[in-house]
């Protein structure tokens, strides 16, 4: 499995397929919040490994107060990720993302993201106007810019979709329900589906946690092994931090986990 792959798998914590037309993912509805929950001024870190080989690290930023954006009360969320120095001679990975998330409706209204894999990059703004049901994307580098039709519970970025599923309120469901979500990126709608398998404990820290277990279904990759190779845990506590993600690969046991505060 590519390096970058496992940096998409860590950063949306879920698994997806990606359709080019919104109306392919039907009239499924999804998971839909409303109002955007974070907490002011929050920095998270994650360490992604396989086995024992460190791969990278991922980071999480809110902005300490809202910004207005286009007429919108926004939090800015920013996040990075970059592989391990020690693997630059197989494949160097770093992606900057910057997100502005309507506090009221929980909305994506405007998002810069930039990515260099190897010795491909990319700079990308996208722009999301719920009112007239459009995302205009815009590609700095080559100087391209698309008008994409959507509608408004739809309009979530990479960053918002993470913040969406960290935030369910997976008290009003089932053990075995499952939850669906949906995003757009690079020119796609990405439809998300993550079954709930209820409240167990984790340890993490050099303590035992409560956590809402979840796993992604419909992994469609040849590299996973077994049947529900992914498990998210996310903490119940009021913080609602993802603590840790597993997969079972064919090459060993990737995870990512949440690196405790100094």
């Amino acid at each position: 499995m590519k390096l970058r792959h496992l940096f998409f798998l860590l950063f949306c914590l879920c698994a997806c397929s990606g359709h080019r037309d919104e109306r392919e993912l039907g009239g499924v509805p999804v998971e839909f919040s409303g109002q955007f929950q974070a907490i002011p001024g929050e920095k998270l870190k994650f360490k992604a490994k396989m086995g024992l080989v460190g791969l990278g690290e991922l980071s999480t930023l809110v902005s300490p107060t809202t910004e207005m954006v286009r007429g919108h009360k926004c939090f800015l969320v920013t996040a990075d990720a970059s592989s391990a120095s020690g693997l630059s001679w197989i494949s160097k990975v770093v992606h900057h993302w910057e997100s502005w998330i309507d506090s009221a409706s929980g909305i994506s209204i405007f998002m810069r993201r930039q990515a260099r894999e190897n010795r491909y990059t990319t700079s990308l703004e996208l722009s999301y106007f719920p009112d007239s049901s459009k995302i205009v994307e815009r590609n700095l580098k080559r100087g391209e810019v698309k008008t994409f039709s959507s509608s408004a519970e739809r309009m979530n970025d990479m960053v918002n979709l993470m913040w969406k599923l960290r935030n369910t309120n997976f008290n009003q469901y089932q053990k075995g329900d499952t939850l669906r979500y949906s995003g757009f990126h690079d020119g796609e709608w990405l439809s998300f589906r993550v079954c709930y398998a209820g409240i167990t404990e984790l340890k993490w820290n050099k303590s035992r946690h409560r956590v809402f277990e979840l796993y992604p279904v419909g992994l469609e990759t040849t590299f996973l092994r077994g049947e529900n190779p992914a498990r998210i845990w996310i903490e119940t506590a009021s913080q609602r931090r993802p603590l840790k993600v597993k997969l079972e690969t064919y090459f060993g046991n990737f995870s990512v986990d949440l690196i405790p505060e100094d």
